[in-house]
């Protein structure tokens, strides 16, 4: 197949942090495949205090040449020059990425232009695409989407940059925000995990020369003054990396070495946080506070291809955001540490934002803390590191197993298929003015075949005088293969629609996905319909094709699709889209607010939640995918709807749990609710019953499946 050319417009090293990480290794995952890559990029203008420092070893890292013609290529911008040329001057990055996007464009004869976080490279994106007739798709970040989109006087271009993209590359739990402020759904689409796959994190491999790398950055180190003690690697090592700022727990961390310091313990503390701007400095006065700038080396930011060896240079590293300001941030250092083998110290505000959260075990994967702000928390977890060595590093080996398989071989199969579907609508869609003319041809295959066999009684009944129905028929004849491929593009675009509604079941349907596609062609009519009339109308199809041989429990999946579909799009359509971002948590506060329940409480069912009962165990099947082995077993979820949070949740529930929310209903006595359950186990005592009971309707106030009712 014909390898894409694209011109990537986007943060790239040595720019440090997450977006640019990401943006680079998709560079180069594209370029493995064989697809040619034309980085656009103002990373070589990078301020000192967000760039990196670039070994010279590790310089030709940034581009490459690969098996099979796939290569990155950079072009960068410069700011030679420049500098007075108009007034007020600034430094005019969106119009430098635009300019040199589109001589690249069409230079290379570049199929589409991936932009990644919308100030400049989305704007330049955009202005590149319209000077050039070609597509360009735009990938926002956390804080762009709701920092930067959040300012009223640029909020309706950065809206205008995605709704005018071909593809907008988001997370699922945004697109109803998305789809309220013009986004078009089938405009939308997730890259998987594994188009990000970065190499090297794993437990074996180079460590860093920590001595000849502060050689070699010695005029790199700005405030920090180098230890007179050579670096010890056989002293414990603790490990910070990252942007430095008051929600990282970096501090914290320094402050309790400062303690166990000033017991006479001994360490190595190796930060990894970049050498100069006002937080750094903060820092380093930070560590010469505590008394441990002797036991500190600290690096400049290094490319993200050698953050792996970092990681293995140290005994735990430590991730302690917390009460970060942007609740939609999910950020991937924790998983970085954990493939690496390494002990994981983290906050538990870092863990309940990872998807198997439950999983992720205190004692067992990792060290986590509570609440950072909280200084004995944090000195017992290092002192642990000091005590037990052994045990530490069996918690960084299951850390390791906890995320195997997030750092597969890298894939882009599922971002190129996308891509080729954005470059072919993109292409011959100068078809606007047929599809406005001919819109039901895309729909009625019998009316395309009539007019392909040039029978004119195909327009018969429809308001047309001879004139135009002789043109009609002579467009039909002429451009019938185009429409013909315009019709099964659209059935085929409006399937990926459902398939991404339906995410659980989807993975079992791709591999008959043919069988699907033309089952779905001969069924599926262009009328419109309200979203929820949509997912009604996808489930009775599914349930009317998943007969015989289709195991039954691919059937409950539609089940749980439409529960979860049901409960995601619940929410307050009352407030502004783009406000609600601001609004939205990863951890919720509990629906019963902060005061613990008491008896002489009421409590309510919340709105919008779904009880439904299943035969097999479809949580399991919706995490693990067609793979999983199971047995059936009945099994209740309770689905609560995204109230501020990011996401719908679903709960697996013991019957018990089921009727104490279900006897709530719209308000009933906590009293009451006590009292039933102690009669329905009658065997026990009954105050036992009753302080169970009273800690469960707790708990489904922590779930946000009950809330406080008022006192009547």
């Amino acid at each position: 197949m014909t390898p894409l050319t694209l011109c990537m417009i986007v943060k790239f090293p040595p720019i440090q942090g997450g977006v640019s990480q990401q943006s680079y290794w998709l560079a180069h995952n594209f370029a493995r495949a064989g697809h040619r890559i034309h980085v656009v990029t103002n990373a070589l203008e990078a301020a000192s205090d967000y760039r990196m420092f670039l070994p010279a070893a590790e310089r030709p890292h940034l581009e490459g040449e690969y098996p099979g013609g796939g290569f990155v290529r950079l072009h960068a911008s410069d700011e030679a020059g420049l500098e007075g040329n108009y007034i007020p001057y600034a430094n005019p990055y969106v119009s430098k990425l635009a300019a040199l996007a589109r001589d690249v464009v069409r230079e290379h004869a570049c199929d589409l232009i991936w932009a990644a976080y919308l100030e400049p490279y989305g704007v330049a994106a955009a202005l590149a695409s319209k000077l050039t007739g070609v597509p360009y798709a735009v990938r926002h970040a956390g804080s762009d989407i709701a920092g930067l989109a959040q300012l009223p006087a640029r909020q309706n271009l950065y809206l205008d940059v995605l709704r005018h993209a071909s593809l907008v590359v988001t997370a699922p739990f945004l697109r109803p925000t998305l789809e309220r402020v013009g986004v078009a759904h089938a405009h939308m689409f997730a890259v998987p995990l594994a188009a990000y796959a970065s190499a090297g994190f794993e437990p074996d491999g180079p460590k860093l020369d920590v001595e000849a790398l502060l050689d070699e950055a010695a005029g790199e180190r700005g405030p920090w003054p180098r230890p007179a003690r050579r670096f010890d690697p056989a002293l414990p090592t603790f490990g910070i990396y990252g942007k430095v700022s008051g929600y990282k727990g970096m501090f914290e961390v320094v402050a309790a070495l400062g303690e166990l310091a000033a017991q006479g313990r001994r360490f190595n503390l190796l930060t990894l946080v970049g050498a100069r701007g006002p937080a750094v400095t903060a820092l380093q006065q930070a560590v010469a506070q505590a008394g441990i700038a002797e036991s500190t080396y600290a690096l400049p930011f290094l490319p993200h291809w050698m953050v792996p060896r970092f990681i293995r240079t140290c005994t735990a590293v430590c991730f302690l955001e917390n009460r970060f300001p942007i609740a939609i941030h999910t950020p991937q250092v924790g998983f970085e540490i954990l493939a690496c083998g390494r002990c994981l110290i983290v906050s538990e505000e870092v863990r309940s934002k990872t998807q198997r959260r439950a999983d992720l075990v205190d004692g067992v994967h990792a060290l986590v803390i509570d609440d950072p702000a909280d200084a004995a928390q944090v000195r017992r977890a290092l002192a642990r590191v000091l005590d037990d060595p052994a045990e530490v590093r069996a918690i960084g080996a299951r850390g390791r197993e906890f995320v195997t398989g997030r750092f597969a071989a890298p894939d882009v199969s599922a971002v190129v298929k996308r891509l080729r579907r954005v470059i072919e609508e993109a292409n011959p869609m100068s078809l606007e003015g047929l599809q406005r003319t001919l819109s039901e041809l895309y729909a009625d295959p019998s009316l395309r075949a009539a007019l392909a066999a040039g029978e004119e009684a195909g327009l018969h009944g429809r308001d047309l005088d001879d004139r135009e129905r002789a043109a009609v028929l002579e467009l039909g004849r002429r451009l019938m293969p185009q429409v013909e491929r315009f019709g099964q593009m659209l059935v085929h675009k409006r399937l990926e629609y459902f398939l991404e509604l339906f995410a659980a079941t989807a993975p079992h349907l791709r591999a008959h996905e043919p069988a699907l596609l033309a089952a779905f062609a001969r069924e599926f009519d262009f009328r419109w319909r309200a979203p929820a009339e949509d997912v009604a109308y996808f489930g009775e199809f599914l349930r009317r094709l998943l007969v015989a041989p289709w195991p039954a429990h691919v059937r409950e999946l539609v089940r749980y699709d439409e529960c979860m579909w049901r409960a995601e799009t619940t929410d307050d359509d009352a407030a502004p889209a783009f406000e609600r971002l601001l609004e939205m948590q990863i951890t919720e506060p509990p629906g019963l607010g902060a005061a613990p329940l008491s008896a002489e409480d009421r409590v309510a069912l919340a709105p919008g939640v779904i009880v439904e009962r299943f035969a097999h165990p479809v949580h399991r099947l919706a995490a693990e995918g067609p793979e999983a082995r199971f047995e059936p077993a009945a099994t209740v979820i309770v689905f609560t709807p995204r109230r501020g949070a990011t996401a719908a949740r679903a709960h697996v529930m013991n019957e018990e749990l089921v009727r104490l929310a279900t006897a709530a209903g719209d308000g009933h006595p906590v009293a009451a609710l006590l009292d039933e359950a102690a009669a329905r186990h009658a065997e026990r005592p009954a105050e036992a019953v009753r302080q169970a009971a009273l800690r469960a309707l707790q708990r489904l106030g922590e779930r946000h499946v009950l809330v406080r009712a008022p006192l009547r």
